[in-house]
């Protein structure tokens, strides 16, 4: 096997891998893992802020009410002026009190829809959790065959120039280019007939416009 078709064979390999991880990382179980784990985390910051919104409610509703006692006074008294302020400050009073009452309602249902949605959040976690690090051990074997075909083949190539370049560029940039055609096929720059002569010598060069490793065509 040629230098350059070991490279192949290794970039083979390695998107294999990155398909292999990506099956899991990307799989339903992780998916529905990370949204249980997000919705838990925003949860545990919206019951603070919640709670913290209801002890201001609870004080503003005690304020009020002592406010009330205190006017209700007001409105038996003689002074037919004092009479009519008290009644005013009643009303004005009654309003602000609705107002809390019908708050600390809206903030109870929220905390309600909250604990159900961190009761499910949690349920998930619990169910998807142990799902997911089955999938990733199960791959685990599997990976690491790869691994290691990958560095005994990259051991095996006499060419360091070759493996030195490839592994500077990403390991999804290798591109064929056909000798007869003789253009790049990743970015579609004419080749040089002097770059050809090299690929038909050694196997391979590297594209004068975007950098990847150009091959001939093994077929």
């Amino acid at each position: 096997m040629k230098d350059i078709e070991k490279i192949l064979e290794v970039h083979k390999l390695r998107k294999k891998r990155e398909q292999l991880i990506c099956s899991v990382e990307s799989g339903e179980s992780k998916k529905r893992l990370d949204m249980a784990l997000k919705v838990i985390a925003d949860g545990k910051h919206s019951a603070e802020r919640l709670d913290l919104e209801a002890i201001e409610l609870r004080k503003r509703f005690i304020n009020v009410k002592a406010a009330i006692e205190n006017v209700e006074k007001m409105k038996d008294s003689d002074d037919k002026k004092e009479m009519n302020e008290g009644f005013f400050k009643l009303n004005r009073l009654g309003s602000q009190l609705e107002d809390i009452e019908k708050k600390i309602i809206e903030k109870a249902a929220a905390f309600t829809d909250l604990k159900r949605a961190l009761v499910k959040a949690d349920a998930d976690n619990k169910h998807f959790k142990p799902i997911y690090h089955r999938e990733a051990a199960a791959i685990k074997d599997e990976k690491g065959r790869l691994d290691l075909s990958i560095k005994q083949l990259m051991e095996k190539i006499e060419d360091r120039d070759l493996v030195r370049r490839y592994e500077e560029i990403s390991d999804l940039a290798m591109v064929s280019g056909e000798t007869n055609k003789e253009f790049c096929q990743a970015c579609g720059s004419s080749m040089p007939l002097a770059l050809m002569e090299i690929v038909k010598s050694r196997g391979w060069t590297t594209c004068e416009t975007c950098g990847r490793i150009v091959y001939a065509n093994p077929n």
